[in-house]
């Protein structure tokens, strides 16, 4: 290894073989049998599970509850951030009562919305679908409608300086009467063509099968679905989901081999599972990270991506999951390659735009593979 210094240029580390070539990430990953953090974290990404209001940074919440009045709890992160495990699904939920206590006006969502794309593209992600239920954020009067525009308007500009285009999906909410949910799915409906796709988020104790009328006009809508299920409940909840909520993609599906016919069924049609590992920990959803289903369901056949669900309740990010896969499965290149391709094939855009990131995540991927191993920057 040497150093090459000139001019106002840094210093920059080049690793060669014992024949004086240059070393690329994948010569040194032959040879190490190993993954590099660095690495992982160059790698493009596209990401299909991300929640906006799990995902705001702690110095925006306290700057949006002192702009609406509202009192700081402090420590704030305590407030914000589950704990590493909590006692389940809901008790990971109350960590995000304050997040949404500061998300009250289309202010706070526009910029909320533009300082997560700049946190996608810091990651490397070429693409994101990014959920939120906008009937969480209207306590002061403002319309649904005003909020979804204020999320649009601030992926957009996220789009324009950052270069991370975001896709939007809404949720309506398993706990919430279907009267109320009526809020969300009119909305879904009027701004076909805005938003990518429609979710049925929250309590999984609560059935969806009340919230069927909502999801068949969403469906006759041609808005295409996605369901949390088997992550506080069984399997049940994700047969729910596909045969009668008319779900293409299962939010979690953690408890899918609890169910064997079920399971072969999901890799017959290659349904995918949005997987969201540390989150999946922490909803006590599996037990530690060693008996997360990943591994197993990949070996299977399981059309699984890899997700974060939250950068804050969750204080992690993909590239740290996939760290964490590599760490304890031992995953490397060939693993994320798949999990990232299933991603792509089942995002929420038309065939010709999935192509086009297609093509984009190989031409940037194969860019970072085939650069020198550099440092000292």
């Amino acid at each position: 290894m040497f150093s090459l210094k000139k001019g106002r240029f840094k210093t920059v580390l080049f690793c060669l073989n014992p024949s004086g070539q240059f070393l690329t990430f994948t010569d040194l990953l032959t040879k190490s049998k190993t993954m590099d953090s660095t690495l992982i974290r160059k790698l493009p990404k596209v990401e299909l599970h991300l929640h906006l209001d799990t995902s705001v940074h702690l110095d925006l919440i306290r700057k949006y509850l002192i702009r609406e009045g509202k009192p700081v709890p402090e420590p704030l992160a305590e407030f914000c951030i589950a704990p590493a495990k909590c006692e389940n699904l809901l008790d990971y939920l109350h960590k995000i009562d304050v997040a949404l206590d500061a998300l009250q006006s289309p202010e706070s969502i526009e910029e909320a919305a533009y300082f997560l794309s700049r946190r996608l593209a810091e990651n490397h992600h070429i693409y994101a679908e990014v959920r939120y239920a906008p009937h969480l954020n209207n306590r002061n009067g403002h319309s649904v409608q005003d909020i979804l525009d204020a999320s649009l308007r601030g992926f957009e500009q996220g789009r324009k300086d950052f270069g991370v285009e975001v896709g939007v999906i809404l949720c309506a909410l398993r706990h919430f009467t279907p009267e109320y949910n009526t809020l969300v799915t009119e909305l879904a409906v009027r701004n076909t063509g805005k938003i990518v796709g429609f979710d049925l988020a929250g309590d999984e104790n609560q059935s969806g099968a009340g919230q069927k009328a909502h999801f068949d006009k969403v469906h006759s809508a041609g808005i295409p679905i996605t369901i949390h299920a088997a992550e506080a409940w069984g399997p049940e909840r994700l047969a729910e989901a596909l045969d009668l909520l008319h779900a293409r993609r299962i939010g979690h599906g953690i408890r899918l081999e609890e169910d064997s016919d079920l399971m072969q069924r999901v890799i017959d049609q290659q349904i995918p599972l949005e997987l969201c590992p540390t989150s999946n920990v922490q909803t006590n959803a599996t037990a530690t990270i060693e008996t997360h289903p990943a591994d197993r369901y990949l070996k299977a056949g399981v059309a699984i991506t890899i997700n974060t669900d939250a950068y804050t309740t969750t204080p992690s990010d993909l590239s740290g999951e996939y760290e964490l896969l590599a760490g304890t499965f031992g995953w490397g290149l060939k693993e994320i390659k798949l999990t990232q391709e299933t991603a792509i094939r089942n995002l929420f855009v038309p065939d010709g735009k999935r192509k086009e990131i297609l093509a984009e995540f190989h031409r940037r991927w194969n860019n970072v593979l085939n650069e020198p191993v550099v440092s000292g920057f």
